[in-house]
C-alpha cells in the first residue's frame, strides 16, 4: 500500500527494479490486481495509508503497522530541591482533559518501555546525567557512572539540584513533543479539483477526530469522542502543518 500523484509511476517503478531487489521481485511475483483510491489531497492520502495498514497488515508495510500501546517519558521540570524522575508511561492512559494539560511534559514517543529505557540510557551516556535519576539503577549514594567520572554527582550531592534540572531540561529538548499550537480544535480543508472530492479534516491537540465532506456538516460532528494518540499520525501532522493548508478554528 502507498500513495502516489501519478499511480502509474508508481506502480511500474516496483516492476522495472525488480530484478535488483529481492524486496521488489517479491512484491511482483505476488502482485494479482491493484486497487485505487482518490482522495482530496496528500494529507487524505496519507491518513487513509496509514489507517488502512494497520486494519490490513499488508506483507510489505510494516512501519505503519498498528500499535496498540504508546509510551512517553514523563517529566515535570517544576525546578525544585528534590529532583523528580522521568516515569515511562501509556500516554494513551491520561484521560483527555489531562494529556491536553500533560503534553507540556511528555518526551518522546515509543512502541514499548524497551524503547523509552534505551532513549534514556542514551541521554544518560551523551549529557552525563544520573542513572538513579533516571530511574535507571537503584540504590542510594553515588550512581556507576559518578564511580566512572561520567555523572556529576546528584547522586551523592556533589551537584546542585537546579543546575542538574537544567542540563536535564536541556537534555529532553530534542525529543519534546510538541504544544498543540491552537487553542482548539482545527479543520483542514482538501479539494481535488480533477475528481471534485472535498474535505475536512477535523485535529485537536494532535488527536485525529476525523472528517466530513463540507463545512455543513461540522454541525453534527463528535467534537468529544474519545480517541487514542497514534505516534504516525502526529508525525503526519507535523509535517503537514508546516506545508501551505487552509486552515479553520473550531
Amino acid at each position: 500500500m502507498g500513495k502516489s500523484v501519478q499511480i502509474r509511476a508508481r506502480v511500474i517503478s516496483h516492476f522495472s527494479s525488480d530484478y535488483r531487489h529481492d524486496r521488489e521481485m517479491r512484491i511482483a511475483q505476488q502482485v494479482h490486481n491493484i486497487e485505487w483510491i482518490v482522495t482530496a489531497g496528500e494529507f487524505s492520502a496519507l491518513i487513509l495509508e496509514s489507517e488502512l495498514v494497520k486494519s490490513r497488515s499488508p506483507l510489505f508495510n510494516r512501519k505503519l503497522r498498528k500499535q496498540k500501546t504508546l509510551f512517553t517519558l514523563y517529566w515535570e521540570d517544576d525546578f525544585k530541591e528534590a529532583v523528580s524522575t522521568p516515569k515511562i508511561i501509556d500516554i494513551n492512559s491520561l484521560s483527555t482533559e489531562s494529556k491536553k494539560a500533560s503534553l507540556e511534559n511528555t518526551y518522546g514517543l515509543y512502541k514499548g518501555r524497551k524503547g523509552a529505557n534505551d532513549s534514556l540510557r542514551k541521554l544518560k551516556d551523551e549529557h552525563n546525567l544520573c542513572a538513579i535519576q533516571l530511574g535507571l539503577e537503584k540504590g542510594k549514594g553515588p550512581c556507576f557512572a559518578y564511580q566512572l567520572k561520567k555523572c556529576k554527582g546528584i547522586c551523592c550531592g556533589k551537584e546542585n539540584p537546579l543546575m542538574y534540572q537544567i542540563r536535564m531540561k536541556q537534555a529532553l529538548a530534542p525529543i519534546k513533543i510538541k504544544g498543540w499550537p491552537y487553542p482548539g480544535a482545527i479543520g483542514i480543508k482538501e479539494y481535488n479539483e480533477e475528481s471534485d472530492i472535498s474535505c475536512i479534516h477535523i485535529i485537536s491537540h494532535w488527536l485525529y477526530l476525523g472528517n466530513v465532506s463540507n463545512e455543513s456538516e461540522l454541525e453534527y460532528f463528535d467534537f468529544d469522542k474519545t480517541v487514542k494518540l497514534d505516534t504516525d499520525f502526529y508525525k503526519i501532522c507535523i509535517s503537514q502543518l508546516q506545508k501551505k493548508h487552509t486552515l479553520i478554528t473550531l
